[in-house]
């Protein structure tokens, strides 16, 4: 590891570490978006599951974490934030009931939905409206 390469070219090593360096940010937030996507896609059919979304996205559980993990996030902070945000435009629309909205969330239980709501907005899905 010491001994220096004949050949080597400091001005190819800058430009190499600066392509890294902005590959990496072109990177960042790409697993989150793609988890954001099939979150959306998928919530309806009811509860999801990391080790589901990590065998969708074609990787380990463990990957999944430590990707979204090097990004800042966990899989159930970017559920959360999917599922507030679908609440709110459901409950702005004003055609949904609250038990249609919970299970188009993938609650299993319509009062799992009032208590989200309650940490969310501070207030119940009917008075949100």
């Amino acid at each position: 590891m010491q001994v220096r390469i004949p050949t080597a070219n400091p001005a190819i090593l800058e430009l190499s570490e600066r392509i890294v360096v902005q590959m990496q940010r072109r990177t960042v937030g790409v697993i989150s978006d793609r988890i954001r996507k099939e979150l959306v896609k998928t919530l309806q059919k009811g509860e999801v599951h990391r080790k589901e979304m990590a065998a969708q996205l074609g990787m380990s559980e463990r990957s999944l974490c430590r990707r979204l993990a090097e990004e800042g996030t966990t899989f159930l902070h970017l559920l959360d934030s999917v599922r507030k945000e679908m609440a709110e435009t459901y409950i702005q629309q004003g055609s949904f009931n609250p038990t249609e909205i919970t299970f188009a969330l993938g609650f299993s239980d319509p009062s799992n939905f009032y208590r989200a709501c309650k940490r969310w907005f501070g207030q119940m899905p009917a008075m949100r409206r």
